[in-house]
């Protein structure tokens, strides 16, 4: 104990002399790997696999209500079952009913309703419901039918034609939800649309009930983003490095704001999943030795006894070890993670 107080002591002291004679140094950047592929979860006993299930409000500028789950499933259970397990199993209320016609999803509850968040609509909608609807401007005010203040987003709030509108691996059902049986791996998202009945947000071309228009979301397919969205809230490591201050965390917050806008192209969305696949396929954090997710006091001590030969380091503890990248891991590497570990750097 005496000896790592001693150790603790030198180190703190050389780091905090480097920090006024070298100012702010770099970690350097996570370096990639491919051998860390992204896995499911196992599978709960009594169920047969998972599924993708999310609901989407990227029309009002909300992005997810529910973000994209890994849902279990039994054979033969449909579309409806697994949209009512994901509602149960996350506490948000919805309004649905077996009737019989078949399951109908009315709506759910919306934290962003409930908090009275700001609608932006896509910008190539907009002339589109200002002209043919007459229910939409600028200042928000000119809807057909304002939200009513339940704090659920329901069929036909804002316009006539609103609503949940569901796709299976980005096709559009032509049957109800519990006409739908579920597939292994299938990913299907809700979706709330206020115009041409899904014409809005690409799932459709309205049937030519609408006139067209440049759509930029149309055919746009967003299954893979859902897909690693679920694996990562599934996986606690990866939900780590996606956290603030995470190894993944900016390529996240990235990748976000293209899937959830509209106007996104089917070129940046795979560009940022690439990207954010990336992230999260690369090396432990720089000086995070231990794999905690984070860079601690401890950190740097191991890293200062594999310098001095004491206690020397493997793996991928050794790759995290060496925090500058320049292969090899020195006392250097231990006064740098101490930095960090003191938010020095």
């Amino acid at each position: 104990m005496k000896l790592y107080k001693k150790l603790f002591a030198m180190l703190l002291c050389a780091a905090l002399l480097l920090s006024l004679a070298f100012g702010s140094v770099s970690a350097g950047a996570p370096r990639i790997s491919a051998d860390a592929p992204l896995a499911s979860p196992e599978v709960p006993e009594g169920y047969d696999g998972f599924v993708v299930v999310d609901f989407e409000a990227f029309v009002l500028g909300w992005g997810y209500v529910v973000e994209p789950t890994l849902v279990p499933y039994r054979s033969g259970e449909t579309v409806a079952d697994v949209t009512i397990r994901l509602l149960e199993t996350a506490g948000v209320g919805g309004d649905y009913q077996n009737s019989q016609y078949g399951f109908y999803l009315n709506g759910i509850e919306c934290e962003q309703l409930a908090s009275g968040a700001e609608i932006v609509v896509p910008d190539y909608l907009a002339p589109e419901l200002e002209n043919n609807y007459g229910c939409y401007n600028d200042d928000g005010d000119g809807w057909y039918n304002p939200e009513n203040g339940d704090g659920i987003l329901s069929q036909q709030e804002y316009t006539y034609y609103s609503g949940w509108m569901f796709v299976d691996n980005n096709v559009s059902a032509s049957v109800g939800a519990d006409g739908v049986t579920v597939e292994d791996g299938h990913v299907y998202r809700w979706m709330y649309s206020i115009y041409g009945w899904g014409m809005d947000i690409g799932i459709n071309d309205g049937w030519g009930m609408f006139a067209p228009f440049d759509n930029p979301s149309f055919g746009v397919d967003r299954d893979a983003a859902s897909a690693l969205l679920a694996e990562i809230a599934a996986d606690p490591e990866l939900a780590a490095k996606v956290d603030v201050g995470g190894t993944a965390n900016e390529a996240y917050n990235a990748f976000m704001d293209v899937v959830t806008d509209l106007s996104s192209d089917q070129t940046a969305i795979d560009e940022a999943l690439d990207a954010l696949i990336a992230a999260l396929s690369g090396g432990a954090l720089p000086g995070d030795v231990d794999g905690s997710g984070s860079v601690t006091i401890s950190d740097a001590l191991a890293i200062l006894r594999h310098s001095m030969g004491t206690e020397l380091l493997e793996g991928d503890a050794l790759e995290s070890a060496d925090v500058n990248g320049d292969g090899s891991v020195l006392t250097y590497d231990a006064l740098l993670a101490m930095r960090i570990a003191l938010n020095l750097a």
